[in-house]
């Protein structure tokens, strides 16, 4: 037991990440991922970097850093499932090392980060190939950043907050909710040094103002042009008090509805009741609220939650107050936020012989659940959703059956929640480079059933003779 208590950690990381690393292909690719690739692609045609990103749904066109991460991964390959690999790996090794870090700072446990990477929504955004997936590194580097400022004040993590803090305004306006409150503690905690050395502090936010000005002008100019998604005040509220369920199975029917439709792997029963057993970092995200806010916690760990607090708080009044509907995506970056008070939390409970089989249920019914959902994505090749869709290997597959016909042979596609899959094929098919090797006046794409996301290439409509 001492040694499973010294040695769990880095013996569950191990299989863990070969989960997350399992089935590369099995990733979305659709609307915003080809539009994004695609950017890219022409981009690295024309030799130029690209201008701007892809268009926000509050009609502002987001900057372009994420849309040249993409061509300097094309530049290396062409091989998109290669291409999420590699990214999934460096946010992998930025999380990981900055999670150790921040835990041997604050003087917390490693396993909690388990939960981190247990997460169904991280490990499905780390793989996609889109522009809001960067906000998951990105977003905990700045916060480290930020604790290593309020441990040491120096300028240079003024400096590399800056930098971070410009890049994640560009990649997503939403980012607002994170940098606010680091802002706030920050300035307050440290007055008395950036006082002191408000020169170099000031220039250092005058060049970052600067960089980004073009971009906020644009912003300012087409903000509110595009129509946006509402909930009822209630609805949106409740969703954005349990953030904490980022980290639990309880809201992945957005991006996996058929999971309760399919006894594969798991009855649907089983997997419903480890959904609301992974659903337990709820009360422990509120226990580690109030655990975080008593005085006797050290400095770091009380400046730590204020900032959080500031996160939490600012997220429900954007989708509360708002009535701005809740989608899983939206907390990118703010995940920690909401972590660091599970984290706390999970800290205190397992002084509990209670508190250890919560946390080792939550942990075990997350591993259960990610494993099941994996093999079920694999043997369906995705699924028919708006946030999911046909996974990109079997698109692959498609465009090189497609690629055995002229590009000029007309394409149906049946009509589906998936329509948009027309857009990726048509790329995929023509980042293919082959000859024809047959002719067909016409080609159709539809679905095998109603559940997975198999489609079928024929040369004739479904049920046609």
């Amino acid at each position: 037991m001492k040694f499973f208590a010294q040695h769990g950690f880095w013996l569950a990381l191990g299989p863990i990440l070969v989960l997350h690393l399992l089935f590369p292909g099995d990733i979305p690719f659709l609307c915003d991922e080809p539009q994004l690739i695609d950017n890219a692609l022409q981009a690295n045609a024309a030799g130029t970097l690209a201008e701007r990103g892809l268009l926000g749904t509050v009609g502002v066109h987001y900057g372009p850093q994420a849309t040249w991460g993409y061509q300097a991964l094309l530049a290396i390959t062409d091989n998109l499932i290669a291409i999420s690999v590699i990214k999934q790996l460096i946010s992998l090794a930025l999380i990981l090392s900055t999670l150790l870090f921040m835990a041997q700072r604050l003087a917390l446990p490693r396993w909690p980060i388990l939960i981190v990477l247990l997460s169904p929504q991280i490990h499905t955004y780390l793989r996609q190939l889109w522009d809001n997936v960067f906000l998951i590194p990105l977003s905990v580097v700045l916060l480290a950043l930020a604790l290593q400022f309020l441990h040491q004040p120096r300028r240079r993590w003024i400096v590399a907050m800056t930098a971070v803090v410009v890049l994640l305004g560009h990649i997503h306006l939403m980012t607002g909710i994170l940098i606010l409150p680091i802002a706030c503690v920050l300035c307050w905690q440290r007055r008395d040094w950036l006082l002191k050395n408000w020169r170099p502090t000031a220039a250092t936010q005058a060049i970052g103002l600067a960089l980004s000005a073009p971009y906020l002008v644009g912003v300012c100019q087409a903000f509110g042009q595009a129509s946006q998604a509402h909930a009822s005040r209630l609805d949106a509220l409740l969703h954005a008090t349990c953030g904490a369920s980022y980290f639990s199975f309880l809201y992945t029917t957005h991006s996996f509805p058929s999971l309760g439709k399919s006894h594969f792997v798991l009855a649907p029963t089983l997997t419903a009741s480890l959904s609301w057993l992974s659903a337990l970092v709820i009360p422990i995200f509120f226990i580690g609220i109030f655990r975080a806010l008593r005085s006797s916690q050290p400095d770091l760990q009380r400046s730590l939650a204020w900032i959080c607090l500031g996160i939490v708080g600012l997220t429900l009044l954007f989708h509360g107050g708002g009535a701005h509907i809740f989608l899983p995506h939206y907390l990118n970056g703010q995940w920690f936020g909401f972590f660091f008070f599970i984290w706390i939390g999970a800290a205190w409970i397992t002084k509990y012989r209670l508190g250890q089989i919560a946390s080792g249920a939550v942990v075990a019914s997350l591993l259960l659940l990610l494993t099941a959902t994996k093999l079920h994505v694999h043997a369906n090749q995705g699924n028919q959703s708006l946030a999911f869709g046909t996974t990109l290997s079997h698109q692959l597959e498609l465009a090189d059956q497609l690629a055995d016909y002229p590009r000029s042979t007309q394409l149906f596609i049946a009509p589906g929640p998936m329509g948009t899959c027309a857009v990726s094929i048509r790329l995929l098919r023509a980042m293919q480079d082959r000859e024809p090797t047959q002719s067909a006046p016409a080609l159709y794409l539809y679905y095998q059933n109603t559940i997975s996301g198999t489609m079928v290439l024929a040369e004739k409509p479904p049920g046609g003779n």
